[in-house]
Formats: structure tokens, sequence, C-alpha cells
């Protein structure tokens, strides 16, 4: 192993080690969907009954039984699976999967941001992925197991969507994109939505600007995606044809009516507010939805960076356009999760479906993510590149850290969380 591979490798452990240090600790700890063990275990159940793919669970439902994983998204649960051989406790096998899903995301963002910046700046976009605030949000306020690896997934899905446009033997990353494809749907479907049209985008942008052979790519990404969507069509199938078998209006009712739920700019953008209280009207609620820092300023001043340089003629059109795809993406995404937006949301109804608007800030995190480890590219200098990688790591991970942590910890057993009474009801 190089020298340089084995520092890149040892920063990216340790990050993700900081940011998930709380879940190395024992017992459980407080979060919005605590069902998370609940559905492990009922997971464990479908594979003693020989059940496989799991759909319906015996206990939930008030013990009648439940077609839970009909309709939830299972990859986490299969994947919760493998721990639980392993003879890892319900609550050990819950933190372990978040703790992976913190690595994998920030393994796959450093991949796609090396194949846009270079080693410097993947590792830069890979560190305020993993340090979005968003991402904390997803494990210690939320406890959104499946939203939490669907964020993992998306810079995969971007990555192997880059490699398909630009190598011509493009096979093995077509077969990588049916299988983060899959994993998505498996994961999030809801989030599969939001983020097919944003890939699809990327996909067509780098085709026509990069002159690539326009009809054969889109051939290729097209077939991926069908590949895709048929690795998951156990799962995906159902969910579309047989939704009329049971009461999906109750997603839309109530506390999950999207209405409820936009963010003011000031909320997202102009405060370092951090709170475990939920979503609600007007937002006075105790729910963060912060943005970031250094990671929406650092998004904009790579932005107009690259527009300086480009109108210059330092740097090539086919490595400019990447920059206001990005930047669109952050702005936009931004403007969905404002009121302002709400026009969209009612000519879409389909959109009502994702039941909070401040779902799309993952896209928010990710774009930012990527555009600002850019900043890298941008610099002429390869000893810049390195002391501004270093400096901005350290930035971001001291800016975030506090962040990073549960409310509080729960020192309980499988036994006391599965079968105490109040837990075995709920």
């Amino acid at each position: 192993m190089k020298r340089k591979n084995f520092w890149f490798i040892l920063t990216i452990l340790a990050a993700s080690v900081i940011a998930s240090r709380d879940l190395f600790k024992p017992g459980y700890f407080s979060m919005h969907d605590d069902l998370q063990v609940g559905r492990l275990y009922e997971m464990e159940l479908c594979f003693k009954d020989k059940q496989f793919p799991c759909r319906w669970v015996p206990d939930m439902g008030y013990s009648y039984g439940y077609p839970l994983f009909n309709y939830y998204p299972p990859f986490p649960y299969y994947l919760g699976m493998v721990f639980r051989g392993l003879g890892f406790s319900f609550i050990d096998s819950v933190k372990i999967l978040f703790i992976l899903g913190f690595l994998a995301s920030t393994v796959f963002m450093y991949l796609l941001g090396k194949e846009l910046w270079g080693e410097s700046g993947g590792l830069v976009s890979a560190i305020l992925y993993l340090f979005a605030p968003y991402h904390s949000v997803d494990v210690y306020v939320r406890g959104a197991m499946n939203e939490f690896w669907a964020m993992s997934f998306l810079p995969a899905i971007f990555w192997s969507a880059l490699l398909i446009v630009k190598e011509e033997n493009n096979r093995n990353f077509r077969l990588l994109f049916s299988l983060f494809f899959g994993l998505l749907l498996l994961s999030h479907n809801l989030m599969t939505f939001l983020f097919t049209p944003a890939v699809t985008l990327f996909v067509l942008i780098l085709i026509f600007f990069w002159k690539k052979n326009f009809f054969k790519k889109l051939l290729d990404f097209f077939l991926s995606g069908i590949f895709g969507l048929g690795l998951a069509a156990f799962f995906t199938l159902p969910v579309i044809f047989e939704k009329k078998y049971v009461h999906i209006e109750t997603m839309l009712m109530g506390y999950f009516n999207y209405l409820a739920h936009y963010v003011p700019i000031g909320k997202m953008l102009f405060t370092r507010f951090w709170g475990y209280g939920s979503s609600g009207w007007l937002q006075d609620a105790g729910m963060p939805f912060q943005v970031g820092f250094p990671h929406w300023p650092l998004a904009v001043l790579t932005f107009f960076f690259a527009c300086f340089l480009f109108f210059r003629k330092k740097i090539r059109f086919q490595d400019f356009i990447v920059f206001p795809f990005y930047f669109f993406l952050f702005t936009f995404s931004l403007f969905m999760v404002h009121l302002r937006s709400v026009f969209i949301w009612k000519m879409l109804p389909i959109l009502s479906y994702l039941q909070f608007p401040w779902r799309f800030l993952t896209i928010v995190a990710f774009s930012v993510s990527v555009l600002g480890g850019g900043i890298i590219f941008l610099l002429n200098s390869k000893k810049y590149q390195v002391f501004l990688s270093i400096c901005l790591i350290i930035l971001i991970v001291v800016l975030n850290f506090s962040f990073f942590r549960a409310e509080k910890r729960i020192k309980i057993t499988d036994t006391a969380k599965l079968f105490s009474t109040k837990e075995w009801n709920r």
C-alpha cells in the first residue's frame, strides 16, 4: 500500500469513528423512530420461519400481524441479520448498522470526489458529507435507519454513473450502478423518487457536454437502471401494485402532512441551533435543520471561484460544467424545503408522499459536500492543495463535532427493550 493511500484510509476511518463515537458506548440511545430494534427482531422471526423475502411480521399490529416488509424497505434489516448471525445483540446490531452507514457514506463520497477533484479534493468532500449536520439528525435525532442508508448510496450511484459516461469499457461500472440503485430502492423508496431525477440530469449533462456517444451511453445508463430495478423488484413491485390493499392515506394526514414541515431559510443557513425535538408548524420545535458550516459557504465560494476561473479561461469547459450542476442541485433542493416552493408541491401531488419537505436536505447535504471539495481542484499548486485540505478537514470536524452525539444514552438490554410491557406495546 502506498504511504499516501494509507493516510487517506486512516483519515476516513478516524473521521468515521469520531462521528459515530457515541455508538461504541454501552447501552442504547433515544431517537424519534424508536422501532429499529423491534423491526430487526421481527426480521429475525421471518428468518426462523423460513420466510424469505420477509413480508409479514407476526407481532406488530397489536399481535395480529402486519405486512411490514411488503411496504417498508428491508435492506438495513437484512444486513442487520448478518450481525445477529455473528452473535451480536439486537441493540448492538442496530448500532453497528449506523456505524457502517457512516463509514459507507464517507468511502463512497471519497470515490466520487476523487474522480471529480482528485484525491485531496475527494477527501475534503468525504469529510464534508460525513459531518453534514443532517447526517447526525438522521442518526442521533430521528434514528431514521433507512434514510440514513439511502444517503450512503447516493454518492455511490453518482460515482458509478460518472464512470459509465467516462469509461468506454464500462461493464463493471454498469453492474455497480445496478447494484447501488437496487440497494437504494431496498433502503428508501421515497428517497429513490428524489435521487433518480438528479442523477439522470447529471448523466444527460455529462453525455451532452463531454460529447460522448449520446445514444450508446444513454442506453447503458437506462439498462443499468432497469437491472437495478430488477434486483429490487421483489420489494418494489408489490409496493406499487399492492398499495390499494392498505390505507396509505394515513401517510398524508395530521403530522405527516407536508404543509406542516417547511423550514425558514434562516434556520437552514444562518443558525447553529441544535436540538432533539420534533418538526412542526413554523419550525418553532426543537429539530435542527442547519445545512452546516463551513459546508454551504464553502460550496458558494467554490462555485463563484470556478466561474471566475472559467471566464478567465483557466479551466476547461468539460471540467467546469459539473460546478453549475451541483450548485443548481443545492439551490433548487434548498428552495424545495422552503414555504415558497408550495406551488410546486401542489402542482405535483405525488410529492406529498415525501411527507416532510426537509427530506430535500439529503440532496442539499450531498450537493454542498461534492461542491465544497472542488475548491481543492481549482488550486493549481499541489502544495496549496494539501495545505488547504488539512485546514478544511480540521475546520469541518471542529465546527461540527458537538452535533454528533446522542441526547442521552440508556442502560438497557435486549430483553428490557423488547419485552417490557411498554416496549412490547410500542
